[in-house]
């Protein structure tokens, strides 16, 4: 019956696995809303946001801090046999029934029955082993590796074993498709839209616009950090007078030359640190573009994040952020082997500085039409239906 409550247990939140950390805290607020009576399993889950899915009527059944040095000793796979043992184990205690929904595909090893996973990877193992080679520091490109091939190896033994897939992305929808067929199902991700975001964003252009880049280490290759340095060394000083730069992430003093250099030319920089992720809305809420140029982006949460806050966007042409992106319709998609094409969108949207309002609306409009919580949380509601 439309409508009807269901008991759902998630697993779950892991405060490490940043993107998968936020979508599953916005899947249980959304699936609360609908009315569903939702049980949360999580690790390092920040006050704020349990006070917050409390509210809204979810128990949040919280192991402690996030151990992360279980992946350490043994890789993921090591980890995450732990990891499943405690989450059926803290289940058996509470007498609840095994999760319905698995955002982290792991920490379904000990299940019998996996009724709903979804999956974040679009390549092949090739792929994420290139990936590691090029997006991760020198000591960690060959735990990177070896950890990307425990985690093709678990995926696979969970996704036979799923009666639903849920694909995060087209990307990974077309990919995993190929070998699951019918069974995987593209599930756009959701994000909140606060009523007041829709009016609050500014009615003229700013004098000048702050722009901002997130990572949560300023130093980890894969994120492109000196490409948008070096897109900025190219502008020119009457263009960065105009501007002002937010970064958000931890070891900026690796850039500090570059950045003082930047700064002697004009350019006004503010340097947070890192910063956990339920108190990004206030710095979203100071900025007018996100400039987000990763190589390989699994999902990509801070997009949204952005645009669910009226940022216009700046991204990599990569195939996980056409999803949210629209060239030139709500910010511009880069091409990486062309980073003076940075330069370029940067001088256009400063000589016409109206646009960056603009794509701020339609970005606001993106996130409320395509990454809407109701829509989510109607269609995973559906697929559990089916499957009881």
């Amino acid at each position: 019956m439309p409508g009807e409550s269901l008991e759902l247990v998630i697993a779950g939140y892991r405060s490490s696995s940043s993107g998968i950390a936020t979508f599953t805290y916005e899947l249980s607020k959304a699936l609360a809303k609908a009315g569903h009576s939702i049980y949360l399993i999580s690790w390092g889950m920040p006050r704020r946001l349990e006070a917050e899915l409390t509210g809204l009527g979810v128990g949040v059944l919280d192991l402690g801090r996030d151990p992360v040095e279980l992946e350490l000793f043994g890789g993921p796979l090591m980890g995450y046999q732990v990891l499943s043992k405690r989450v059926m184990d803290l289940l058996e205690v509470r007498r609840l029934k095994s999760p319905q929904i698995y955002t982290i595909p792991a920490l379904g090893m000990r299940s019998h029955r996996i009724p709903l996973v979804f999956c974040w990877n679009y390549t092949s193992l090739k792929g994420l082993v290139i990936n590691s080679l090029r997006g991760l520091q020198k000591h960690l490109k060959i735990p990177g590796i070896i950890a990307s091939t425990q985690y093709i190896a678990m995926d696979s033994m969970i996704f036979r074993r799923a009666s639903w897939i849920g694909a995060l992305t087209r990307a990974s929808h077309k990919h995993h498709s190929k070998t699951y067929g019918g069974k995987v199902i593209y599930i756009p991700p959701s994000i909140s839209v606060e009523d007041k975001v829709k009016y609050v964003r500014r009615e003229r252009p700013p004098e000048k616009i702050r722009i901002l880049f997130v990572s949560r280490d300023l130093t980890i290759p894969r994120k492109n950090f000196p490409t948008l340095i070096n897109a900025l060394k190219r502008l020119d000083p009457r263009y960065l007078e105009r501007m002002e730069l937010v970064l958000v992430g931890a070891r900026a003093e690796k850039y500090w030359g570059q950045l003082e250099r930047l700064r002697s030319r004009g350019l006004r920089i503010y340097l947070t640190g890192y910063v956990p992720r339920d108190l990004m809305p206030r710095i979203y809420r100071g900025t007018d573009l996100l400039i987000h140029i990763p190589l390989y982006e699994e999902l990509g949460y801070v997009v949204l994040e952005a645009m669910a806050h009226g940022l216009a966007v700046i991204a990599s042409n990569i195939p996980t952020l056409r999803d949210m992106v629209l060239h030139k319709y709500n910010g511009f998609l880069v091409d990486l082997e062309r980073p003076e094409e940075i330069t370029e969108r940067l001088a256009s949207l400063l000589e016409n500085i109206e646009d960056i309002t603009k794509m701020g609306l339609k970005s606001i409009e993106i996130a409320i039409k395509t990454f809407n919580p109701d829509k989510t949380a109607g269609r995973i509601g559906h697929i559990i239906k089916k499957i009881l």
